[in-house]
């Protein structure tokens, strides 16, 4: 499993990864660098706690589209190259394939969550707040929507290995990043049962228990990934 990790590790150094994993930090920093700059008498007086609550509004639908992204360039790797057959003809498990491609999607949200972390915190002392930085808050804000996407990491990578045509899971990850804050408050609660609702909901400026969404997201991503899994390895692929 170490090995096909690694091999697939390699794979990326051709692709665009490096800056899908800038592209949360650098969107939000930047944009919000904008925001305070155009609007700070207004906005200043509400420190840390407002500036979070405006990376909230962009922060699910960033990760849910990195997310589709990265699961799509993993996919092309293989199914540009035609090495699927390559891959198969060794005495591999189909399904350690299936698991590492999930496994650097991951990788790859957790390193773009601490780089978020370090963006936000370098412009909220840039703006000089007067209360110290609310470490736990930052914290939380990063990474409890990464933790309730994984159920979403499940579903692109499925997508992405088992159709060919990338544009059909790239418009499915993308519709669902869109509507997802639609998804998140919808006043029906049928809609926050969708995956894509989780990120939004796990957000801790929410009242309630929001931290139930990140747990919920694991365990429904750990359900859909045994399942993506079995069926990837039954599946005859070219």
């Amino acid at each position: 499993m170490k090995n096909i990790i690694k091999a697939d590790g390699m794979k990326l150094k051709r692709t665009w990864v490096f800056w899908t994993i800038l592209m949360t930090p650098l969107f939000l920093t930047g944009f919000l660098a904008v925001v305070y700059a155009a609007r700070g008498d207004i906005l200043k007086p509400h420190g840390w706690t407002g500036l979070i609550a405006w990376a909230n509004y962009f922060l699910p639908l960033t990760v849910l589209l990195g997310i589709t992204l990265l699961a799509s360039m993993l996919a092309s790797i293989e199914h540009d190259a035609r090495s699927w057959k390559q891959s198969f003809a060794f005495p591999l498990s189909k399904s350690r394939l299936f698991i590492s491609k999930f496994i650097w999607v991951n990788i790859c949200l957790i390193l773009s969550a601490i780089l978020t972390v370090i963006g936000l915190t370098i412009l909220g002392l840039l703006i000089q707040f007067e209360e110290r930085v609310p470490w736990t808050l930052l914290l939380k804000e990063a990474f409890f929507p990464y933790l309730a996407s994984v159920s979403v990491i499940s579903i692109q990578v499925w997508l992405s290995l088992n159709i060919k045509n990338q544009a059909v899971p790239i418009l499915i990850g993308s519709l669902g990043a869109m509507i997802s804050l639609f998804l998140a408050y919808a006043p029906q609660p049928v809609f926050h049962l969708l995956p894509w609702a989780y990120p939004p909901l796990a957000s801790p400026l929410n009242e309630g228990m929001y931290t139930q969404w990140a747990w919920i997201g694991i365990a429904l991503g750990g359900l859909l990934l045994w399942i993506g899994a079995s069926h990837f390895s039954k599946r005859e692929l070219t």
